[in-house]
């Protein structure tokens, strides 16, 4: 996979801030994309960005690009759709903005900056908040409901890896439970029945079909250590 330049992750950070007038949410990216960049860069560079795409200035924005040691080649043409998808935005028409810079495909992460960094208010922060402990706390449901009425148009990346998170160790749980009865009801000589048992837990027809009559010992707490260990249960 191509490594994608820093300074292009720059560059489109500072575009979307300067469309989109919410520069304060990009601190954190830059901070973790672009080594030794900073706020301060952003909120001074995102300004002679948007007074060039107010004004239509090619030349302001070229040296802006220069100063910040950027080579990513912008041209007139390009540019000249950056000031129009700029224009709606400031007419609160960001779908037809964005919808304009993908026909274009001019600077495909900077959609996806756009898209992905909703501006959040105090409210939706608060609850955000609120919903990342009851994630810390097991309470998924609770947490994606609240979630909700957040008003945000997604669950933010952050939050929706700790449901992952969550929601897998939860569901590795379940298969344990699973398996424990399924190789009790082995012991029995019920192996109908214990492939039963694995298959309303959701396991794999593919590992089904592939288990061993010699059942080994778990090695590893790991979901795939887990499955590997589900192919020494039975023959088919």
């Amino acid at each position: 996979m191509r490594t994608i330049n820093k300074k292009i992750i720059l560059l489109s950070i500072i575009l979307a801030a300067a469309m989109v007038n919410n520069s304060n949410i990009y601190a954190s990216t830059v901070k973790k994309s672009v080594t030794g960049k900073n706020h301060e860069i952003i909120e001074t560079s995102k300004t002679a960005i948007e007074n060039a795409l107010k004004n239509n200035d090619y030349f302001l924005f070229t040296n802006t690009l220069k100063s910040l040691n950027i080579s990513e080649s912008i041209t007139n043409d390009q540019f000249a759709v950056l000031v129009n998808a700029y224009n709606l935005f400031k007419q609160d028409k960001k779908a037809d903005a964005v919808k304009l810079l993908q026909d274009n495909k001019v600077n495909p992460i900077l959609i996806k900056f756009i898209n992905n960094r909703p501006d959040l208010n105090d409210a939706q922060k608060e609850t955000l908040k609120h919903a990342s402990d009851l994630i810390k706390a097991g309470k998924i449901d609770e947490a994606k409901a609240l979630i909700k009425t957040a008003g945000l148009p997604e669950t933010p990346k952050a939050l929706g890896k700790k449901i992952a998170k969550v929601e897998t160790k939860a569901k590795r749980g379940e298969l344990k439970v699973a398996f424990d009865q399924a190789r009790e009801l082995k012991k029995e000589g019920k192996i109908d029945e214990a492939k039963k048992i694995l298959k309303d837990a959701g396991i794999p027809d593919s590992i089904q079909e592939k288990i061993r009559p010699e059942f080994e010992k778990i090695g590893t707490s790991t979901s795939v250590g887990f499955f590997q260990s589900l192919k020494n249960l039975f023959i088919k």
